[in-house]
C-alpha cells in the first residue's frame, strides 16, 4: 500500500463523506464527524481490497479508485439512511418518556 492509495483514500473518503452529511442533514440528525469518518473508512477498505485482489502498482489504478468511491459511496449511504430521525418536538425522550 503506498502513500498515494492512502492518500487517495483519505481525499475519497472525506468528499463523501461531507457530501453524503450535507444530503442527510435535512430529515437526519447526523454528528458532523460520522460520514466523513464512515467514508475514510470505507475508501481504506477498497484499498485493501485492491491489493487483496492483486492489482500492485505503484500508482493508483481505476479499478481502485473506483473500489474505494463504490465501497465509501455504499457505506455513506447506509449510515445517513440509518441513523436515527429526530422524532416531535423533542419534548420527551422516547424510551423513558420523560423530560
Amino acid at each position: 500500500m503506498t502513500i498515494t492509495s492512502l492518500l487517495t483514500a483519505l481525499a475519497i473518503g472525506l468528499i463523501i463523506g461531507v457530501v453524503g452529511h450535507r444530503i442527510g442533514r435535512t430529515s437526519r440528525h447526523l454528528p458532523l464527524w460520522l460520514p466523513p469518518a464512515v467514508g475514510v473508512g470505507a475508501a481504506l477498505l477498497g484499498t485493501i481490497g485492491a491489493r487483496l485482489a492483486g492489482i500492485d502498482s505503484l500508482h493508483v489504478s481505476p479499478v481502485e479508485i473506483g473500489l474505494q468511491i463504490g465501497l465509501a459511496a455504499v457505506a455513506v449511504a447506509v449510515v445517513v439512511t440509518t441513523t436515527d430521525r429526530r422524532q416531535g418536538s423533542g419534548r420527551y425522550d422516547r424510551v423513558a418518556g420523560t423530560r
